[in-house]
């Protein structure tokens, strides 16, 4: 007797695209396991319609092994969030040599952080040559800064990007980084970070404000997790 798992098998070893068999699958032989993985409050027919759009966007995604590409779908719909409304924007897959992975960016760690009641508000800001500012480090943790008010300020050199975690009872929590530590990460995970593509090169500030946001979930600082 075949089952029902044997049977999409089957079916879709006779379909003529990795797309076409990729969909099938997700709409079957891990639809039950899709739906658990889901949190409550996500209904999984749109979700996976939504990510089966995602994917077909993504031929690169497409390329890499069947079983990396199906890790990367339930990793992202342990999450919950919507591929097909801001996806892209919340979180990554990532090809590299045949296998894709899935990678939160600073928004999506931002909203989880939210929705599982850990964090209320977060906000980066630049500090630039001429500025006045102190960063107090210890029991009494702040930063005081005054922006100067020189015209040419938004030309002048970036010395530091501090980031902000208000948290629910009204707690804050900062991270704090010099340029020369930002530019020290930029070098050592940013591919051809010099390269005039690069989106280190197009918006510095923007990257930088990213990283130093991102720090607090990759150090643990504030769980994206319930």
């Amino acid at each position: 007797m075949t089952t029902t798992t044997e049977t999409t098998d089957l079916v879709e070893q006779a379909t003529t695209t990795p797309d076409q068999a990729l969909e099938l699958a997700l709409q079957t032989k891990y639809l039950d396991d899709l739906q658990a993985a889901l949190p409550q409050m996500v209904e999984p027919d749109g979700w996976i319609r939504g990510m089966i759009g995602l994917l077909k966007a993504r031929p690169d995604v497409m390329k890499c092994t069947k079983a990396s590409i199906v890790q990367a779908v339930f990793d992202a719909a342990r999450t919950g969030i919507d591929p097909s409304s801001g996806g892209a924007e919340m979180f990554y897959f990532l090809p590299m040599g045949g296998e894709v992975s899935f990678a939160l960016s600073y928004k999506g760690s931002i909203a989880l952080a939210k929705r599982n009641g850990s964090l209320l508000d977060m906000y980066a800001r630049s500090v630039r040559e001429g500025d006045e500012w102190q960063w107090q480090q210890g029991g009494q943790e702040a930063i005081e800064h005054t922006p100067s008010l020189e015209p040419e300020r938004e030309t002048r050199p970036i010395t530091h990007v501090y980031a902000v975690a208000v948290l629910p009872g009204g707690e804050r929590l900062f991270e704090c980084w010099s340029r020369a530590k930002i530019n020290a990460h930029m070098n050592k995970h940013a591919k051809n970070a010099a390269s005039k593509k690069s989106p280190w090169q197009a918006d510095f500030e923007s990257m930088a404000h990213k990283t130093v946001i991102k720090s607090y979930f990759t150090r643990g600082r504030i769980p994206t997790t319930g």
